[in-house]
């Protein structure tokens, strides 16, 4: 059985109307639309992932996302969220769940955008094994 993957995707508002006008009127239209916003995501989060492999090794990714999946289940807040963060409240918050991780707090703080986003759709792999550890063997040793 294949798995699913979820994408979240935030549009401006005056995109959505476009879309939604287009998909009124016509599938093709709109598919194209889709699926020029898709590979602008696919193109953000791949260049995010660059980054995000050179930042940390494999322990300190397979820790993040351990405490990352600890507050999203704790505060009960959904990934997507996680995505507008911004640097230094993502390493807040990381502070709150480990305090003692210090050199991680000072990494995830000075992330940007893209990254952020690259770690969360990481960090969500982590209630899929094999999956997490196949992405996890691609941060430097």
């Amino acid at each position: 059985m294949a798995g699913v993957c979820r994408i979240t995707v935030e549009i401006p508002k005056k995109s959505y109307d476009i879309i939604r006008k287009r998909a009124a009127s016509s599938d093709h239209k709109t598919s194209r639309v889709l699926s020029r916003y898709l590979y602008t995501f696919f193109t953000i989060l791949e260049d995010g992932e660059d980054a995000l492999y050179r930042a940390f090794t494999t322990a300190e990714a397979r820790r993040i996302a351990t405490v990352l999946d600890i507050a999203h289940r704790a505060d009960e807040v959904p990934w997507d969220e996680f995505c507008t963060f911004t640097g230094p409240r993502l390493g807040a918050l990381i502070g709150l769940y480990a305090p003692n991780e210090t050199i991680i707090i000072s990494k995830v703080s000075s992330l940007g955008a893209l990254e952020i986003l690259a770690l969360m759709e990481y960090a969500q792999m982590i209630d899929s094994p094999d999956r997490f550890e196949q992405q996890t063997a691609k941060f430097c040793a």
